[in-house]
């Protein structure tokens, strides 16, 4: 009897059905059903925190199937025991008598790996994690002992495909100056997408389809690109690949040919000069006036055998006076009609078109006006005059 009152003073027995008799004071159990008391209770939870900011956000979830050990530091002959979380990341140890204790999680191995993100600064568990340490007293309870980890979400890399290359198209000869470079777009999944260009006087690749020796490289977030290496004429060779935010990159295109040549300078033409028309015979002395303000006019000058070329400013080149003046030849004198052009502002501009060589004629001329003239010129020299004018129209 001392040791059952003994015992249900110290709460070791919570339950029990006796049935049997005191026989020389000695209780007899027929049938007995003992239990510890419930002592006191460690609980927690292990979560995915999935936004790794170290605390229980709405949404967040537990995890199953992670180790708990509980380790009694005021009786180093217990060992310490285990449990496993259930469905939703619940633990648990009761039953426990007074004393300090121990929690700590085993992280099991994952690709990527798990890190605890809370609690950072409790007990050293080892290994990178932390747990607690409680003092268990009488049948209380010690709740909220998580464990927060985050587990960085998977990436599948895969790198862009390889760009186009458009302009110029492969072989084209083009001028050193004003020269642009362009391909394709491509997409990405981890964006934004850079491209790699370079070039080279070489057709030689390695790895990845890169040129061996390279001329010069660059980066750009455009489909295009102004080269600036191309100084001298000459065959060169060009290359892109697309790279996406991780660093994962195509492989280089198929190299462009490309042929720098600087164009030849433009030699002006030579002066036109005549060598004479109608066997080396010149026009008649005189002036072949147009009534048109757009077109200069030809004066055949007699004594110094020369055409001059005079233009004029105003609206209307019409003959107004009509004077004569004598050519003299070797033989015989002739007496040819000339027409001066007045005008208000003339700008007159003189250049040597034809050197004349005086006709000789069987008679001497009268004078006359200028259409008489030309009706002697005509019949005389109508294929030279026709020639004169019309070379005088084109080039001038």
């Amino acid at each position: 009897m001392d040791i059952f009152m003994k015992l249900l003073r110290n709460k070791a027995i919570t339950s029990a059905v006796l049935a049997g008799s005191l026989i020389g004071g000695l209780l007899m159990p027929i049938t007995s059903v003992f239990a510890l008391s419930a002592g006191g209770t460690i609980t927690g939870t292990v979560i995915n925190d999935a936004n790794n900011n170290g605390i229980i956000d709405t949404g967040e979830l537990g995890l199953a199937d992670w180790t708990i050990t509980l380790t009694d530091t005021s009786d180093s002959t217990i060992s310490p025991s285990t449990v496993v979380t259930d469905g939703s990341g619940a633990y648990e140890f009761d039953g426990l008598t007074d004393g300090t204790y121990t929690v700590c999680e085993t992280i099991p191995t994952a690709t990527p790996a798990w890190a605890q993100t809370n609690n950072l600064t409790g007990f050293s568990c080892g290994a990178g994690t932390f747990g607690y340490q409680i003092t268990v007293s009488d049948t209380s309870t010690q709740s909220g002992n998580d464990f927060l980890v985050y587990q960085a979400p998977i990436i599948v890399n895969t790198a862009p495909v390889t760009p186009t290359l458009l302009t110029p198209a492969s072989g084209t000869t083009v001028p050193p100056t004003s020269l642009t470079l362009t391909w394709s777009a491509v997409t990405a999944t981890n964006t934004p997408v850079t491209y790699n260009y370079q070039s080279s006087v070489s057709l030689a690749t390695t790895t990845n389809n890169a040129f061996v020796t390279v001329l010069a490289t660059s980066a750009t977030t455009n489909t295009q690109i102004a080269p600036t290496e191309f100084t001298t004429d000459g065959t060169y060779y060009w290359q892109v690949q697309a790279c996406d935010s991780m660093s994962d990159c195509s492989v280089w295109s198929d190299p462009f040919t490309i042929t720098i040549q600087t164009p030849a300078p433009i030699t002006p033409p030579a002066p036109v000069t005549s060598g004479g028309g109608g066997g080396g015979n010149g026009p008649i002395a005189g002036s072949y006036g147009v009534s048109n303000s757009a077109l200069p006019t030809y004066n055949v000058d007699a004594a110094t055998t020369t055409v001059v070329i005079s233009t004029s400013t105003t609206a209307s080149d019409a003959v107004t006076t009509a004077t004569t003046t004598t050519a003299t030849t070797t033989a015989p004198t002739v007496s040819v009609t000339t027409t001066t052009l007045v005008a208000p502002v003339a700008l007159p501009v003189v250049h040597v078109i034809h050197k004349i060589t005086p006709p000789v004629l069987a008679t001497t001329s009268t004078s006359t006006n200028i259409s008489q003239t030309a009706s002697v010129v005509k019949s005389g020299w109508g294929n030279w005059y026709t020639a004169f004018i019309n070379f005088i129209k084109k080039h001038f």
